[in-house]
């Protein structure tokens, strides 16, 4: 009678991990921002989706999970548009396992930042993921894309995946504040820019913040041998040292027409640094995104981090 007790409990909690628990939100994003915030637990995720174009409130950052909430898991796709008129948070300080996917077509925009994962001394805030994937789908921040923020030890393992034509965009409005932010260190452990024919643009000459610097030991590249992504950089002990495969990196600084022709890309990243695997992509010759076109990442010649 017991094992039969044991059983049915087992049975019940795997049965939870599968179900949204809030039926009544039938999965679809309502306006609020604690509408994804307060939903997921471990025994219960919360499942998300649009059912349209969906702008947030304005004045207030949207968040996908916060601490004590954790497995809230939102999809865009259907070539709908996605805009945090604040900051969006996939992963709130301490809050972990929350996913953000963004799918073929489909566009999501901050106002602000985007963060990806935030722990403190107190609150971890790990394997937090946001995924870009597939031709036309566009991440966008008007300022920062910030993955692993906030205490090393706290906010390792959150990701931010650039697979199969989609790509992001920090500092998109040009005004010349955003950064890219990947948090690392040798001993706690790492956060991760993921590429697979994706493509990560940041608007100035950012390529000396890459060349030799330890962030990067948070890249990723896709490598076809192994079918796997290998990192582009690791730690031998407490030092760091460059990879094989860096050479499957490829940093560039599009400076004119003529330089972004031969990338590939629409005369509209000009101006921009980007980061991509040096590999062809699958997407159309031109994909719109925020009026800028985006055509095939080719091999580039890219501006490569010495061994």
């Amino acid at each position: 009678m017991l094992n039969l007790f044991r059983l049915g409990v087992f049975l019940l909690i795997a049965f939870s991990l599968f179900v949204p628990r809030q039926a009544y939100s039938a999965g679809v994003v309502l306006p609020g921002t604690t509408e994804l915030a307060d939903r997921g637990t471990w025994s219960s995720p919360a499942l998300w989706w649009l059912e349209g174009d969906f702008t947030s409130p304005e004045g207030e950052p949207f968040l996908i999970g916060k601490r004590g909430y954790d497995y809230n898991y939102l999809t865009v796709d259907n070539n709908y548009n996605f805009t945090a008129s604040d900051d969006l948070w996939v992963g709130y300080t301490g809050s972990q396992h929350n996913r953000l996917d963004i799918h073929a077509g489909s566009k999501v925009e901050a106002k602000g930042s985007v963060y990806v994962g935030q722990g403190n001394i107190m609150y971890f805030g790990r394997e937090n993921q946001l995924t870009v994937s597939g031709a036309g789908a566009v991440l966008s921040a008007d300022d920062h894309i910030r993955i692993g923020y906030g205490t090393s030890w706290t906010s390792s393992d959150n990701t931010l995946s650039l697979l199969d034509g989609g790509i992001a965009i920090v500092d998109s409005n040009k005004d010349g504040v955003g950064e890219l932010y990947l948090g690392y260190h040798w001993a706690y452990g790492n956060t991760w820019l993921e590429l697979r024919n994706g493509a990560l643009f940041m608007y100035g000459d950012k390529r000396q913040e890459f060349v030799d610097k330890e962030i990067l030991t948070s890249i990723k590249v896709w490598d076809d041998a192994s079918n796997e992504f290998k990192r582009v950089a690791e730690y031998d002990g407490t030092t760091w040292v460059t990879t094989e495969y860096i050479d499957l990196l490829g940093i560039d600084y599009i400076d004119s027409p003529a330089v972004a022709q031969d990338l590939g890309f629409s005369e509209d990243f000009v101006g921009f640094t980007v980061l991509h695997d040096v590999r062809p992509v699958p997407v159309p010759s031109a994909i719109v995104l925020l009026g800028a076109g985006l055509g095939a990442l080719g091999v580039s010649r890219r501006f490569r981090p010495s061994k």
